[in-house]
């Protein structure tokens, strides 16, 4: 079996492991102020189901060039990633250190 083939059947074997641990619907947790909001790609279809409401925040979203949670109307953002149309971009710096929960 040659390099390319095997690693791409190990891909086929990670992602069904990863896509079962996965949450199948958005998780609930508490999103900090400072994170990045971006978007996914969606459909027209999904585009099309937005309110005016959101159409002008994705549109803030994409003119933005800080996105920072803060800067939304946070029920807008939060109604827009638990249907998964926005996920959130967490900064993480070669000094910064995590402390356990």
């Amino acid at each position: 079996m040659n390099k390319c083939r095997s690693k791409k059947l190990m891909w086929k074997l990670n992602k069904s492991i990863a896509k079962d641990l996965l949450p199948t619907q958005p998780v609930d947790f508490p999103i900090e102020p400072w994170w990045g909001v971006c978007l996914v790609n969606f459909t027209l279809e999904e585009f099309k189901k937005l309110s005016e409401e959101e159409t002008a925040t994705i549109d803030k979203i994409c003119k933005e060039e800080a996105n920072s949670y803060i800067l939304f109307d946070m029920k807008i953002i939060d109604d827009l990633y638990k249907r998964g149309l926005v996920y959130f971009d967490v900064p993480v710096y070669t000094d910064d250190r995590f402390k356990g929960i």
